[in-house]
This record gives structure tokens, C-alpha cells and sequence, in this order.
């Protein structure tokens, strides 16, 4: 990840210590996400309960996920955004809201790692969801791994070496061209391969 950054200040001797600071306040604000819980009233069951939602937004993308849990609208605290009070089912959805956060941004630092961030697998990897999804370079890596065992029996070294070669291009494409190490295979469409 490159970051390009342009200091105009009418203080010629600004510190190295205030470049590193700002240097981290833009990268942080390109690399933040933002998690919510919120009470959607416009849906109220029969009971008057309203659900609680959760809302994870990053860059421009923001995604609504139901949470399960309905509450009187009246016990809602929407500027700390949790249940207000100490009974049971306000202590439990205060904690679900607590572990949530954690959980979510436990997910999303390790995304942040690989340089490779999408709301939907996030969700789906804190709703159990993603457990075997396979990466086009990983489908790749188990062709030619089983292909490399069949050098000898019915493939030759050199056939072996343009798969090879086909792995290490497509490698450089995923990167060039979405600047991520590896792609899940269901996000993988004709328009994501054609190159312009």
C-alpha cells in the first residue's frame, strides 16, 4: 500500500514526530471502520419491540445486519447504543453488543493484514459462514500440486512449467489489477478476468 502525502504548513520546521502522526491519522482514516448498533423502530413487532440491527461501514460500502434481539424502544440508549437498565435481557444484549465489536474488529485487523477487505466475507466470517470458502489461487495451487504428481505417469515437466507460469501471471494480475493477494473463487465473474 502506498501512501502519498503532502505536508503544507506555515511552521517550516515541523517535526518528524508531527509527519509520523499525520502520516498515521490518514492511514488510519483510510483503514477505519466504523461499527453500529442500532434500534430500527419502522419495524416493530406486534409487542412494540423494535429489533436491534447491527451496521458495519468502511470506505463507502455499509452493510445492515439483524441482530436477532428485540427490545421496547424506550430502554434503548441511542447515544451509547446499548440497552439501558440491569435486567437480565439488557445485560445479555449488552454483552452480545460488546463481543460483537470485539469479534468484528478481530476480523477486520486480520483482513487489514492481508491488504485484502470486503464487508461481505467480514460478515459472513463473523456469522460462521465462510468456513471452506476456496480462493482462486488456492484452486489453482491444488490443480498443479496434483498435476506435479502425475509428471512421468501422463503429463511432462514442461507442461507442468506453463501451469506454473499461468499460476505466477495470475498472481501478478490479482495484484495489479485489484491490489489483493488472492481473490475468493464465487467473487471470480467473466468482467473480474477480462483485462481492458
Amino acid at each position: 500500500m502506498q501512501i502519498r502525502v503532502l505536508v503544507f504548513s506555515p511552521n517550516p520546521t515541523l517535526s518528524k514526530r508531527g509527519c509520523t502522526d499525520l502520516i498515521n491519522l490518514i492511514f488510519m482514516s483510510k483503514n477505519n471502520i466504523t461499527i453500529l448498533f442500532w434500534l430500527l423502530k419502522a419495524r416493530s413487532n406486534k409487542q412494540g419491540n423494535a429489533p436491534i440491527y447491527l451496521r458495519i461501514s468502511y470506505q463507502n460500502e455499509r452493510r445492515n445486519v439483524g441482530t436477532g434481539f428485540f427490545i421496547e424502544p424506550t430502554r434503548w440508549d441511542s447515544a451509547k447504543y446499548k440497552v439501558k437498565g440491569n435486567q437480565e435481557d439488557a445485560k445479555e444484549i449488552n454483552s452480545y453488543i460488546v463481543d460483537s465489536r470485539a469479534k468484528l474488529m478481530g476480523i477486520f485487523n486480520d483482513m487489514l493484514k492481508n491488504e485484502d477487505i470486503n464487508l461481505d466475507r467480514l460478515i459472513d466470517k463473523f456469522l460462521g459462514k465462510d468456513t471452506n470458502q476456496i480462493t482462486l489461487l488456492e484452486m489453482v495451487k491444488l490443480h498443479n500440486d496434483d498435476f506435479h504428481k502425475r509428471i512421468g505417469i501422463d503429463y511432462t515437466q514442461s507442461t507442468f512449467e506453463k501451469y506454473d507460469f499461468l499460476r505466477k501471471k495470475l498472481e501478478a494480475f490479482i495484484l495489479q489489477k485489484y491490489g489483493k493477494k488472492d481473490m475468493r473463487l464465487k467473487d471470480v465473474t467473466y468482467c473480474t478476468i477480462r483485462s481492458n
